[in-house]
């Protein structure tokens, strides 16, 4: 991959990581949400559970009868309010206690929601277990929608009465898209200025680097190995950048090793000519080597001739 290549998967992960990060800041405001739900909900079933248990007590110590007491517990559930939702009561085999909205007797052992789930047993099976979990419930509103809420539900054995309530949670979810969309356009203006950033910066890098770095190491190590005849491709007018000045020095190598070069010739003919010359008077000096010679034997001979004379 070219560096601009990279610079730019750089980029793209620098968006990706924006993304994740929104995402899980989403789901973080999300289960925060859902658990202040949740502990909402448990504190209202818990004052509810708390106020019947009072009338419990005091049924139990002859201030009321149990009927008067249990009436008085049902006149004060009803005025109990939860961001509109109300508490609700049933007994161990499934009947009405207590509900704002149905009459207090109604069977809902066979009541299943959307969903097909025994919602009243489930409950019961909830709250007759170790754990203070919640339950989901799935309903369609008068507009038709689909909505889901959490009950919770208190188990009070003197009375046998099971208290539970519910709350919406499709706010929840409404409110952790809203989230994602605002939390996603802040992310996706600061990531817009950061790419237009990074690309100013992609540009001026590259600019100054005048290509690919490869190019540059490819150069280098020709130049290293002594090919100085590969021209780089540089940018008309570029004169700042790494590359021009590495074409730069490799033209003024070139030029320096042709003059090298150049000087070398001349000196190879110079020494040719002084070769030539040292051959020539070594021949003239074999000649003149002979001629001393030659007059050496005539002076000999002469000098025999003249000893013969005198003799």
């Amino acid at each position: 991959m070219t560096m601009r290549q990279k610079l730019w998967i750089t980029v793209g992960l620098m968006w990706l990581g924006m993304l994740i990060l929104v995402g899980w800041m989403a789901l973080e405001k999300r289960e925060t949400l859902m658990a202040e739900r949740v502990n909402s909900l448990r504190s209202f079933v818990g004052s509810a559970q708390t106020m019947v248990e009072r009338y419990v007590e005091r049924a139990d110590n002859g201030e009321f009868t149990a009927e008067a007491a249990q009436k008085f517990a049902r006149s004060n559930l009803s005025a109990l309010d939860l961001e509109g939702s109300y508490v609700y009561a049933f007994d161990s085999d499934i009947h009405l206690v207590y509900h704002p909205k149905r009459e207090i007797g109604s069977d809902m052992s066979g009541f299943r929601d959307d969903n097909g789930v025994y919602f009243y047993r489930e409950l019961k099976a909830l709250a007759d277990s170790p754990d203070d979990g919640t339950l989901e419930y799935t309903s369609t509103n008068a507009d038709g929608e689909d909505v889901s809420r959490i009950n919770y539900v208190r188990y009070v054995p003197e009375w046998d009465w099971y208290l539970a309530a519910n709350v919406y949670i499709s706010d929840i979810q409404h409110a952790f898209w809203a989230g994602v969309l605002k939390m996603g356009l802040i992310a996706g203006v600061i990531g817009v200025i950061i790419t237009l950033i990074m690309g100013w910066i992609i540009r001026n890098v590259l600019d100054d680097i005048g290509g690919d770095p490869h190019q540059a190491r490819e150069a280098i190590k020709g130049m290293a190995e002594g090919d100085l005849t590969t021209s780089l491709n540089v940018k008309p007018g570029d004169e700042r950048s790494l590359l021009a000045a590495i074409e730069g020095m490799r033209r003024h190598l070139a030029e320096s090793m042709g003059n090298i070069r150049h000087a070398s010739m001349t000196i190879t003919v110079g020494v040719g000519q002084i070769h030539d010359g040292n051959q020539d008077l070594a021949a003239r000096t074999e000649q003149q080597a002979a001629s001393i010679g030659e007059t050496a034997s005539s002076m000999e001979e002469l000098t025999q001739t003249v000893r013969q004379n005198a003799d």
